[in-house]
Protein backbone atom coordinates (compact mmCIF):
# COMPACT_ATOMS: atom_id res chain seq x y z
CA UNK A 1 0.00 0.00 0.00
CA UNK A 2 1.71 3.18 -1.20
CA UNK A 3 1.11 6.87 -1.62
CA UNK A 4 2.26 8.43 -4.89
CA UNK A 5 3.83 11.85 -4.53
CA UNK A 6 4.84 14.31 -7.20
CA UNK A 7 6.15 17.82 -6.91
CA UNK A 8 3.35 20.28 -7.73
CA UNK A 9 5.76 22.32 -9.84
CA UNK A 10 6.94 19.28 -11.82
CA UNK A 11 6.04 18.57 -15.41
CA UNK A 12 3.44 15.87 -16.17
CA UNK A 13 6.07 13.36 -17.25
CA UNK A 14 8.28 13.83 -14.16
CA UNK A 15 8.93 10.91 -11.85
CA UNK A 16 6.31 10.19 -9.18
CA UNK A 17 7.76 8.98 -5.93
CA UNK A 18 6.01 6.12 -4.11
CA UNK A 19 6.00 6.32 -0.32
CA UNK A 20 5.09 3.03 1.41
CA UNK A 21 2.29 3.47 3.95
CA UNK A 22 1.92 -0.14 5.06
CA UNK A 23 4.55 -2.69 4.03
CA UNK A 24 3.79 -6.21 2.79
CA UNK A 25 0.13 -5.90 1.79
CA UNK A 26 -1.31 -8.64 -0.43
CA UNK A 27 -4.95 -7.52 -0.17
CA UNK A 28 -7.17 -4.82 1.28
CA UNK A 29 -10.97 -4.81 1.63
CA UNK A 30 -13.48 -2.45 3.21
CA UNK A 31 -16.92 -3.56 4.47
CA UNK A 32 -19.78 -1.40 5.73
CA UNK A 33 -22.22 -2.31 8.50
CA UNK A 34 -25.92 -1.87 7.80
CA UNK A 35 -27.91 -1.50 11.02
CA UNK A 36 -31.16 -2.13 9.10
CA UNK A 37 -29.95 -5.44 7.66
CA UNK A 38 -27.72 -6.25 10.64
CA UNK A 39 -25.03 -7.41 8.21
CA UNK A 40 -21.71 -6.38 6.72
CA UNK A 41 -21.96 -5.19 3.10
CA UNK A 42 -19.28 -5.08 0.39
CA UNK A 43 -20.52 -1.74 -0.92
CA UNK A 44 -22.57 1.12 0.49
CA UNK A 45 -25.32 2.32 -1.85
CA UNK A 46 -27.52 4.46 0.42
CA UNK A 47 -26.86 8.09 -0.58
CA UNK A 48 -29.09 9.40 2.25
CA UNK A 49 -27.29 7.71 5.14
CA UNK A 50 -23.82 6.76 6.29
CA UNK A 51 -22.79 3.43 7.76
CA UNK A 52 -22.28 3.39 11.51
CA UNK A 53 -19.22 1.11 11.21
CA UNK A 54 -16.56 0.46 8.57
CA UNK A 55 -14.42 -2.67 8.76
CA UNK A 56 -11.01 -2.87 7.11
CA UNK A 57 -9.49 -6.26 6.34
CA UNK A 58 -5.80 -6.43 5.43
CA UNK A 59 -3.98 -9.52 4.20
CA UNK A 60 -0.18 -9.59 4.59
CA UNK A 61 0.14 -12.65 2.33
CA UNK A 62 -2.29 -14.42 0.02
CA UNK A 63 -2.77 -17.34 2.44
CA UNK A 64 -2.68 -15.52 5.78
CA UNK A 65 -5.79 -14.69 7.79
CA UNK A 66 -6.73 -11.01 7.53
CA UNK A 67 -5.92 -8.40 10.13
CA UNK A 68 -9.12 -6.53 11.04
CA UNK A 69 -9.88 -3.02 12.21
CA UNK A 70 -13.33 -1.52 12.82
CA UNK A 71 -13.90 2.23 12.64
CA UNK A 72 -16.93 4.24 13.71
CA UNK A 73 -18.25 6.89 11.35
CA UNK A 74 -19.21 10.03 13.20
CA UNK A 75 -21.66 11.94 11.03
CA UNK A 76 -22.56 15.40 12.23
CA UNK A 77 -25.92 16.89 11.37
CA UNK A 78 -25.36 20.07 9.42
CA UNK A 79 -28.06 22.71 9.56
CA UNK A 80 -28.34 25.34 6.85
Amino acid sequence: LVLRRRNVNAADNDYEREVPLVPNVAGLKFEFYSAQLQAWLDRWNDQNARPKLVRMLLWRTKDSPPERAVFTVNSARVER
